[in-house]
């Protein structure tokens, strides 16, 4: 009797932990996507497989992910552009000045 208590107590805490293994390692491995996330590295995508909640989640979580990424893409190279019309603009200005400078020096005939 004792002997088979010990063995369905081992046996169930085999059990109990295999399963909960099986439940919270696709979260663990969702958390840890989420937080690269958060640090703007969206290089790594969720590999889980399942068709519940936690796979419809790591669907989002992807698609979250590629969406950011592209964003962020676009607003650089926007930053990029609006940064290069600055430069054009303070050049233009910086000419205008120095037209204004020497028709202002310019001595009439």
């Amino acid at each position: 009797m004792l002997l088979t208590g010990i063995l369905i107590i081992v046996l169930g805490r085999g059990w109990a932990f295999s399963f909960s293994k099986r439940f919270t390692e696709p979260i663990i491995k969702l958390n840890n996507i989420s937080q690269k996330m958060a640090k703007l590295d969206f290089t790594e995508k969720c590999t889980v497989k399942k068709e519940d909640e936690i796979g419809e989640l790591a669907k989002n979580i992807n698609y979250l992910s590629h969406k950011l990424d592209q964003t962020l893409l676009e607003l650089q190279q926007k930053n990029k552009k609006l940064i290069e019309d600055i430069e054009r603009e303070r050049r233009i200005d910086e000419m205008r000045k120095e037209f204004v400078s020497s028709v202002s020096h310019l001595k009439p005939l």
